[in-house]
């Protein structure tokens, strides 16, 4: 299962994925397309299902609509 992690808190149905890096993998490399599912990773180490709604190659972004939360990611720390 590939997660892209994402440096914002996910809060609402629609979130835009405007991570240039982000953008290029998820587009350009692993070639996914509007109607794909793809799992999110927020900066709060949740866990979403989402789905890809539009691409937008002039602005480098891609909106998906989340589904649900799988579950709360534990935080692993070294101490």
């Amino acid at each position: 299962m590939e997660q892209y992690f994402v440096k914002e808190t996910i809060g609402q149905n629609k979130f835009v994925i405007d991570d240039i890096e982000s953008y290029k993998h998820i587009v350009k490399v692993l070639r996914h397309k509007v109607g794909d599912v793809v799992y999110l990773v927020d900066d709060t180490e949740s866990l979403f299902v989402a789905t890809i709604e539009e691409i937008d190659n002039d602005n480098s972004n891609l909106t998906v609509t989340v589904k649900k939360i799988i579950v709360l990611l534990p935080s692993y720390r070294l101490e």
